[in-house]
């Protein structure tokens, strides 16, 4: 992996070379030299071809080595073959950063795959910044360098504003550019990834994060390759301030897989995504055009907490579609102090509406000033956390009251958003130039008012929890129990490898618990019974009632098979109930393995929930949390969560799911014991983490949760392994 400080060259060539460059305007490879002449480059440029000694004014070199300068940045337009050879060149050469935007890799299949992984060895072993390929190419909006065959670039007024803007489709990614620069929005850095055989999005974020004039990183994603750099970029995004938006596709139907647990079956791959995206603090664009209205009031302005939000409006209907929109995205419009009405209707017609929304009425307009006060009054009311504006088709004075805007809004300490219908052209120029972003429709508004506030207070309980947990950023250190012993894992691992060596895939429950058990998870008291003898000699042990289940690595679903019985209360019920569990267990499955009748303490009334692991093959393990028994299949109702959590991300995870409200108690129910499954998600996941080259899923249901303080018992558990 490159450091950020090594992506300079790619990022700020001060030199471009452009291998395959043509001077034929018909072909794709004289673009790049094309777009950095006229867009008025002012580093080094050299076309690199061994049949032109010139190509459009500028002298052509056969190669890389004939170049007499060190070069910064090469772009490669030639045949897929003869990338290798181009790469190599580079690698001879010294350069330090490479994109290529020639296709015909991995896309194309196996013999595609292999010529990539070539070109990621060379870039590795010769530590080069390697960009693509399979993509139209980089630029940087502020110093012209041009690295790219988009024919966006054919624009010459194209505007600069302080986003950095991470595509991995390149002809996607230049058209949502177009679309930003048709809506005033500016980029700094433009990236069409490619196939990233070397450089991935989380490499393309972490050095962005550091440069001074980055305020946004949005992106468009098809997939992550490695789900734990992502998030340690994302983290120190979010550690600075910096939201990263970014529109995930890929929602639907990849995510639906088959799998032996609750837990797997919960955990489908764009939920996943969702989690590490809560985690990190990114925020989540569902299509373009909210991509690129959260790009545009991160970039105009400043994140922050809040939920409270104050609405002046021309209209009383506009007005109340963007109250019910704000409520719906859990925004309040709180009714308006005494004293703040009182102001306001001293700047007002007496017949205004002045309790939130603020209906100014279209007799504003005979009222100078009349925008400009309203502003500074709400600013400083100590319940406003954000003030929105509706203007409807305001076309006289609109001079004036962008003027009033402007000045008003620079003068708050709140944020102000701007929904002008129809505003004139000279309107958002003036709005535009103060930093007051504008949308043209509220809906669209509004979201984007919740984007600002939730990111802020989004950033700060993220950051706050982990603060008053271990290092976040240490697996091994995240807040949790104690770590088990090297010799104790190892001992764990050592009996997991033996029952793959047998074939087996799954654990039985007995086995399950007993690893449960060394990592402090409660479980059910139980032993393991041969015959009827010794599973009634169980049960006096353990204690009436009891449950008995077959313990069979061939039998995971018990229920299915009627090997199971519950409440058994004296040994005559316990010598039926064993041989009809060994009876059924047999007739279900012929060739099972049985080792046993399970007895064990038949767990008090509480209430059922789910928690789980799921490996994932970017993100690793992943924790899941739900209420349990039937409801997690009939409501689908779970939160999950990428390992290694914090104290913070176990409670959101147990906070977020519909099914909270039984377990903080529903009407007059004692509250359950939420800090026992708090700690048993810790444990989990240090479990998850320590044996993940083992274990591929973990399903616990019923976890049994009492009342608070009287804990939390696992009354089922089932390990597959790898």
């Amino acid at each position: 992996m490159n450091s950020p400080r090594e992506l300079t060259p790619l990022f700020n060539p001060k030199s471009i070379a452009v291998v395959g460059a043509s001077a034929d305007p018909a072909k794709v490879s004289s673009r790049p030299l094309k777009f950095l002449l006229e867009h008025g480059y002012q580093g080094r440029i050299y076309p690199i071809n061994p049949k032109a000694t010139e190509i459009m004014g500028l002298k052509c070199y056969p190669s890389l080595g004939a170049v007499p300068e060190e070069i910064d940045l090469v772009s490669i337009i030639v045949p897929a073959q003869a990338v290798v050879g181009a790469l190599e060149d580079c690698a001879a050469k010294g350069v330090k950063a490479v994109s290529i935007i020639t296709s015909g890799f991995a896309e194309l299949g196996p013999q595609g795959r292999a010529l990539q992984e070539r070109i990621r060895e060379i870039a590795r072993q010769h530590n080069i910044a390697l960009s693509g390929p399979n993509s139209v190419g980089m630029h940087n909006f502020k110093t012209k360098a041009i690295a790219s065959i988009s024919q966006l670039f054919e624009r010459k007024d194209l505007l600069v504003g302080p986003i950095a803007f991470i595509s991995q489709s390149g002809a996607f990614g230049t058209a949502i550019c177009a679309l930003a620069q048709a809506e005033k929005i500016g980029f700094t850095y433009f990236v069409s990834s490619g196939n990233e055989a070397d450089l991935e999005l989380a490499d393309y974020i972490d050095y962005v994060v550091d440069d001074p004039q980055i305020k946004v990183i949005s992106g468009y994603v098809e997939g992550i390759k490695d789900g734990s750099k992502f998030m340690a970029a994302a983290d120190r995004a979010l550690e600075a301030g910096k939201p990263i938006i970014m529109v995930k596709v890929g929602r639907f139907g990849a995510g639906a897989r088959a799998a032996s647990s609750h837990t797997g079956s919960m955990a489908g791959s764009d939920q996943v995504y969702g989690a590490a995206f809560k985690q990190t603090g990114v925020i989540r664009a569902f299509d373009v055009q909210e991509l690129l209205d959260y790009s545009s009031i991160f970039a105009l302005g400043q994140a922050r907490r809040g939920e409270n939000a104050a609405i002046i409006s021309t209209s009383g209907g506009a007005g109340v579609l963007m109250a019910d929109k704000c409520e719906e995205l859990g925004l309040t419009v709180k009714e308006l102090g005494e004293s703040t009405k009182a102001e306001l209707l001293k700047i007002l017609p007496a017949f205004s509406a002045v309790g939130n929304p603020v209906d100014v009425t279209g007799q504003f307009l005979s009222m100078p000033g009349a925008i400009k006060g309203c502003i500074e009054i709400l600013d400083r009311d100590e319940q406003v956390d954000v003030i929105i504006l509706f203007l409807a088709l305001v076309w006289s004075q609109w001079e004036q009251i962008a003027n009033d805007i402007s000045n008003a809004a620079r003068n708050t300490g709140k944020p102000v958003v701007v929904c002008w219908v129809g505003a004139p052209q000279g309107a958002l120029d003036i709005l535009r130039a103060n930093g007051v972003v504008n949308y043209p429709e509220p809906v669209r508004c509004v979201k984007a008012v919740h984007a600002l506030l939730s990111y802020g207070r989004m950033r700060e309980h993220i950051i706050e929890g982990r603060l008053t947990s271990a290092v976040f950023l240490e697996p091994k250190v995240k807040e949790g129990p104690e770590t088990l012993s090297a010799a104790e894992i190892d001992r764990i691992k050592a009996r997991l490898s033996d029952i793959r060596r047998a074939g087996r895939t799954m654990l039985t429950e007995k086995e399950s618990k007993d690893i449960l058990q060394a990592y402090d998870i409660p479980v059910t008291r139980e032993k393991l019974a041969r015959d009827a003898d010794q599973a009634v000699a169980l049960a006096e042990e353990i204690g009436w009632p009891v449950a008995m289940k077959v313990s069979s690595p061939d039998i995971p679903h018990k229920t299915e098979a009627k090997a199971i019985a519950l409440n058994l209360t004296g040994p005559d019920q316990v010598r039926v109930a064993f041989d009809k569990i060994w009876q059924n267990a047999w007739s279900y499955n012929k060739e099972a393995v049985i080792d046993g009748v399970l007895v064990q303490e038949m767990l008090k009334p509480g209430t059922e929930v789910i928690v789980g692991m799921s490996k994932d093959a970017q993100f690793g393990p992943v924790l899941m949390f739900g209420l349990g028994g039937v409801l997690v299949e009939i409501m689908r109702d779970v939160s999950l969560r990428v390992c290694p959590i914090s104290s913070f991300d176990a409670e959101t995870m147990i906070n977020e799911i519909k099914g909270a409200k039984l377990l903080q108690g529903f009407r007059g129910a004692a509250p359950a014991d939420l800090d026992s499954i708090k700690e048993i998600l810790l444990r989990l996941s240090r479990l998850a983490l320590d044996l993940q080259d083992y274990v591929s899923e973990i399903d616990i249901n019923p976890l049994v949760v009492y009342e608070k303080g009287h804990g939390a018992k696992a009354g089922d558990a089932l390990i597959s392994v790898l």
